[in-house]
């Protein structure tokens, strides 16, 4: 059975299944899709802990070296972080998951990010927004991204 709008693939307690053919993303035919009971393991989200906006496997990429945030590390390791705002989490695991898949700051020019290279003593660093004042904040060595800091600008 083929779904005409993917808008309810993100309804509490189901999977997106995808049969027969080739997925366009990777540059073949649509796929029919159908929606199947999720089980998932209690007192965790739905892609378990240490999973950071669909990464499963964090041992293949290891991009994220270090953190200055504390918070934010918590956040990167274990899903959630208490000494992050409930309302930039969200946002934060999109940009933890691209920057743990980014090799160089253009990587990061995504629509919403507002990359931007710092100046003065955090010359070398860039930004991308998460919401107001508050940025994440990294710089790349050997294509992998370190000091990794959530700040309030202001």
């Amino acid at each position: 059975m083929r779904r005409s709008s993917l808008g309810k693939a993100h309804r509490k307690g189901t999977t997106l299944i995808e049969a027969d053919e080739t997925c366009p993303h990777i540059g073949g035919k649509r796929k029919n899709m159908s929606y199947e009971k999720r089980k998932e393991p209690k007192g965790r989200g739905p892609v378990g802990k240490g999973a950071v906006a669909g990464v499963k496997d964090r041992t293949a990429s290891k991009a994220i070296t270090s953190f200055r945030h504390p918070g934010l590390k918590e956040l990167y390791e274990e899903g959630k972080s208490r000494h992050v705002s409930p309302a930039h989490q969200e946002k934060l695991r999109h940009i933890l998951a691209t920057l743990d898949h980014s090799s160089r700051p253009g990587d990061m020019n995504l629509p919403g990010f507002h990359l931007h290279p710092l100046k003065g003593k955090l010359k070398g660093h860039h930004a991308v927004s998460v919401s107001g004042n508050w940025r994440v904040t990294f710089r790349f060595e050997d294509g992998r991204a370190v000091a990794v800091d959530y700040v309030d600008y202001h």
